[in-house]
């Protein structure tokens, strides 16, 4: 299994819901030593292996302080600026073009990922993020049900 964090409000002019560390950039809501720290453990891909600008990337479930991170990133974001964070589970996220002990990049449109509502693909906050077997069925209003 696989793992992305991303915004639930899509790109305008788009429906692409966009990986939270890829829109933050530099546009960090602070000073905090979570979004500095995980520069330094997380390597960046090369750009080849994005196809083009359609390449997204993937956390491996075995990630896990990496995985924290972003959790504690995401939990920022959402208490700091009010944004909603989804997060996206896949057993196959397409074609692999880069992987590294941390996470994958495969091209966007090459997933055969579940589709929205399935066992495997759950959106919550930080508070919700667990093992995938573990996450308890929403409510529809956002939080555990």
């Amino acid at each position: 299994m696989y793992l992305r964090f991303v915004f639930a409000r899509p790109e305008p002019g788009t429906r692409r819901r966009v990986g939270i560390l890829r829109a933050l950039g530099t546009d960090w809501p602070g000073p905090d030593p979570v979004y500095g720290t995980l520069g330094l453990t997380l390597p960046v891909p090369p750009r080849a292996a994005f196809s083009g600008g359609r390449g997204l990337c993937w956390f491996k479930l075995g990630a896990g302080r990496c995985i924290e991170q972003v959790r504690a990133l995401a939990y920022v974001l959402e208490t700091r600026r009010g944004e909603r964070i989804w997060q996206i589970y896949s057993r196959n996220p397409g074609l692999i073009t880069y992987e590294d002990e941390f996470q994958v990049v495969a091209p966007r449109g090459d997933s055969t990922d579940d589709p929205p509502g399935s066992p495997a693909r759950r959106r919550g906050g930080p508070s919700a993020c667990r093992a995938p077997a573990a996450i308890p069925r929403s409510s529809g209003r956002g939080g555990p049900a």
